[in-house]
């Protein structure tokens, strides 16, 4: 059980990491955008990933909480 649960947390911080980073990206890519039609279309696409993507990585730093939460309970650490 112990080996499922640390897989699984080392999983939602790598989620977590990959996350941030595509957050970043998107964030990036929106300040290129200008204000011609094609630049628009994709602004409204990058804004709708990221509206996506934030509440992800709202769940996945719960997840890093919940551990540390955990690991005070059982390790005193």
């Amino acid at each position: 059980m112990c080996d499922i649960y640390n897989d699984t947390v080392d999983r939602a911080y790598r989620a977590l990491a990959y996350s941030e980073n595509m957050l970043e990206i998107l964030r990036l890519w929106l300040e290129t955008l200008g204000d011609n039609e094609r630049d628009k279309r994709n602004s409204n696409i990058a804004t709708a990933l990221i509206t996506l993507l934030e509440p992800v990585i709202m769940e996945l730093q719960e997840i890093d909480l919940l551990h540390d939460r955990y690991k005070e309970q059982h390790t005193g650490k």
